[in-house]
């Protein structure tokens, strides 16, 4: 699996400076392979509730939740973790 290390440097800085954003609970784009997407923090309300402005969603449709689990451990904590509905 490509680490931060083994990645061209350009590439290093445009995702350290993503994970600074999402950090700091703002949003970012990303590319996808025909769209473009919207990413934050799932577990602070006031990101969440800036995607559906942005995005001009009703807050009565649901968003798609995406994660990556590095370790299988993370699964139990993801389980356990409750979301909030904006």
């Amino acid at each position: 699996m490509p680490t931060l290390d083994t990645i061209p440097a350009d590439t290093r800085r445009q995702v350290e400076r993503g994970i600074s954003v999402l950090r700091q609970g703002g949003l970012v784009a990303f590319p996808t392979d025909t769209v473009y997407g919207l990413g934050a923090r799932a577990d602070l309300a006031p990101a969440v509730e800036r995607v559906y402005t942005v995005k001009k969603r009703p807050r009565s449709k649901g968003l798609p939740l995406l994660l990556f689990l590095y370790k299988a451990r993370q699964l139990l904590a993801v389980h356990k973790y409750r979301l909030m509905r904006v």
